[in-house]
């Protein structure tokens, strides 16, 4: 059964530096939580102190169950970042290991079945992880961590070593297993639109809390401040005073303050899908300098004098060489 988590003044430090900062943080039973944040923010100390591999400073963990299991019971697994597979055991016995007791009979068979859900072909069920590519191994230790039958999944940057080609095929395997079983699953990286893309709800962890937390649509388009931004999306970002000057229009409608995702220090920030382009009307003429595809955007470059705007946008600008920028509300 899912596990729900509540952790209560979570301080873990090592020696000077404090890791996590007295965070308070719950997680509901059965939810699918993407937990985000740059490098050295926590979040696989986080996930280690979950799994009882590492101990708090202090603060508590508390765990259950709908069963009644409480934190010491719940059933945990984890895929770790750099796999921590067992380098003399194959594939297959690497599941057999961690097969529940009661699978006995059949453990043969349960062990293949788990194989054959992370996809993982015949032909390497008798490898061993040296003899494994990268993808292979990947889903090796995803297998095993869902042969144990957990409440509790932890997935920590399970993409971090996988090439691009690989990425996309790997997400859509994970968001497979994790929705055919009864589990509660956190999953850490730094990618968020990969969290974005299988997950119910973001975490972003910054200075060892949870600075934000919502559905990916609440984090995406009101993220609280320029930190969280950053990490959640991409940004098109510039001088207040251009809405001011009138270099830049508000869509029809809006007020200054209704355009922006933040502002700080006479800097806005918002979406590229938010940049909306117009005919040139008054100071709000910029010259198209530059634009080219750039992933399922246009990146463009627009001048205007001595300013220059560059923004991934969701469309390219009109045919010509002028435009006018237009900003619409976050959705």
């Amino acid at each position: 059964m899912p596990a729900s988590i509540r952790c209560s003044e979570l301080l873990k430090s090592f020696g000077n530096a404090v890791v996590l900062d007295r965070l308070d943080w719950h997680v509901e039973a059965g939810a699918v939580v993407g937990l985000v944040g740059p490098s050295g923010t926590g979040k696989t100390t986080l996930l280690r102190v979950l799994a009882g591999l590492e101990r708090c400073s202090s603060g508590t963990v508390e765990m259950s169950t709908s069963e009644g299991r409480t934190t010491g019971r719940v059933r945990t697994s984890m895929v770790f970042q750099d796999l921590a597979l067992w380098p003399h055991l194959t594939a297959r016995q690497h599941v057999r290991y961690v097969l529940p007791p009661r699978a006995d009979a059949r453990r043969a068979l349960r062990a293949e079945d788990f194989l054959e859900e992370a996809r993982l072909p015949p032909t390497c069920w008798d490898k061993r992880p040296a003899q494994l590519s990268g993808g292979e191994a990947q889903r090796l230790a995803l297998a095993r961590a869902l042969a144990s039958q957990p409440d509790l999944l932890l997935l920590d940057e399970p993409l971090a070593q996988m090439d691009t080609s690989l990425r996309g095929e790997l997400l859509a395997l994970i968001h497979e297993v994790v929705e055919a079983r009864p589990a509660t699953v956190i999953y850490v990286t730094h990618h968020c639109r990969e969290a974005m893309e299988i997950c119910q709800r973001i975490a972003v962890l910054l200075g060892g809390r949870v600075q934000r937390e919502g559905t990916p649509e609440e984090v995406f388009w009101r993220p609280g401040c320029r930190e969280v931004a950053q990490l959640t999306g991409p940004l098109v970002e510039l001088p207040t005073r251009w809405l001011e000057e009138s270099r830049v229009a508000a869509a029809p409608g809006l007020g200054a303050q209704e355009v922006p995702l933040y502002e700080e220090a006479g800097i806005l920030a918002v979406r590229p899908q938010q940049v909306r382009f117009m005919g040139p009307e008054g100071p709000n003429c910029w010259e198209v300098s530059a634009c080219r595809p750039d992933g399922v955007g246009w990146r463009v470059v627009l001048s205007q004098g001595s300013c220059q705007l560059q923004a991934t946008c969701v469309a390219p600008p009109p045919s010509g060489r002028a435009v006018g920028i237009e900003l619409a509300k976050p959705e």
